[in-house]
């Protein structure tokens, strides 16, 4: 896969019946010898299927089963050899008389990847002064960017260092970076945004993430020193992370190495993601679990469906430390339908540490810390 140049492929038309999953998601079976490579645990954008309807290409792709659940129009999940989608208008496929048809598309593939990360890139930018220009010449701290290092690579082309820190830090792969990082440059291009190629060209060379733009740091945040960013210990202008503090599992000593690696004056953006990932469509279940039934679980990938910390305690924690100033943006709060079905189960949870919180504390599912230290 991802070897070569993209196969010319004939759609293949999905046959009804479409079986019902929940809400607006619908699933049918997808032929394994057809599509070998599918969605999982393990790589979740793996699967380079592409669903129309009609003449009508849907999406996103890899999208959560939650999201199709809940929000539909046409996003929809490749996983482990079944099609989890939704239709355009969240109509029944089985009777709206449209036809789905499916097909290997690397060009789409690449295209919503690259999408994805110059939406977090645009996202940073809302809050850094001068926006995408305030990224040149400037010493950047990434937490936990993900497989593709879009974000990471994008903001390098836009003149910044960027040190990655990730416990599991991604590595190059031969193949699949040489066909996403043509595509990132390109569609920066068109976006008109300030870009510098050169970071792309010298990964495409070295087939290694830009050794002059880019610091890969393999810990975790909790053990980062200044030493660690290898820029002779200068610190970070900058810090950002997207969904990243949830999977925390040592909230105060990772701030306190964030505080750390930065510069006085350096800003901070980090976007927390509050909700049980089991489920998005209900956010709050795994605080119904004892720590210890938790911690058992998560098993050996810990906090992977979110360190169960409120938006209250970790807003509480930033300003323990020696932040110049803390600010938190909530975005996304509960729906007070599954709310009030939710919170009698809390209180009869004898072993949860979360039976008697505040109830106006469960309130916040996600948000934006901005902080300047």
């Amino acid at each position: 896969m991802f070897g070569g140049d993209e196969q010319t492929s004939v759609p293949v038309i999905l046959s009804p019946p479409f079986r019902k999953e929940s809400g607006a998601a619908w699933t049918v079976p997808i032929d394994p010898t057809l599509f070998p490579l599918t969605d999982d645990v393990g790589f979740v954008t793996r699967s380079i299927l592409a669903l129309r309807e009609d003449d009508r290409l849907l999406g996103p792709g890899h999208a959560s089963h939650d999201e199709i659940r809940t929000r539909g129009s046409g996003r929809y999940s490749h996983w482990r050899n079944v099609l989890y989608f939704s239709t355009s208008d969240n109509s029944d496929p089985n009777t709206n008389g449209r036809v789905y048809m499916v097909e290997p598309s690397e060009t789409v593939y690449f295209s919503e990847r690259v999408n994805y990360a110059l939406s977090i890139v645009e996202f940073y930018a809302t809050h850094v002064q001068g926006g995408l220009n305030g990224f040149h010449d400037r010493l950047v701290l990434e937490i936990g960017p993900g497989p593709d290092m879009g974000s990471v690579l994008a903001m390098a082309c836009l003149g910044a260092r960027v040190c990655v820190v990730d416990r599991y830090l991604a590595s190059w792969r031969a193949g699949w970076h040489d066909k996403y990082l043509p595509v990132l440059i390109e569609e920066m291009r068109k976006r008109g945004w300030p870009v510098d190629p050169k970071p792309v060209e010298r990964s495409l060379t070295a087939q290694a993430f830009d050794p002059e733009r880019i610091r890969p740091v393999p810990l975790s945040l909790e053990n980062v020193t200044a030493a660690d960013l290898g820029m002779g210990g200068e610190l970070a202008d900058l810090t950002v992370s997207h969904a990243a503090f949830e999977h925390f599992y040592a909230m105060k000593p990772a701030l306190l190495s964030l505080a750390r690696c930065m510069k006085p004056g350096a800003r901070g953006v980090h976007r927390v993601d509050f909700r049980d990932h089991r489920n998005f469509a209900r956010p709050l279940e795994f605080l119904l679990l004892s720590q210890a039934g938790y911690d058992e679980l998560s098993g050996d990938a810990k906090y992977q469906h979110g360190n169960r910390m409120r938006a209250s305690v970790m807003e509480a924690l930033f300003r323990a430390i020696d932040f110049a100033t803390v600010d938190f943006l909530p975005e996304a709060t509960i729906d007070q339908e599954y709310f009030a079905e939710f919170l009698p189960r809390l209180r009869a949870a004898a072993d949860s540490p979360f039976r008697d919180i505040d109830p106006a504390l469960l309130s916040t599912l996600g948000g934006t810390f901005l902080i300047v230290r």
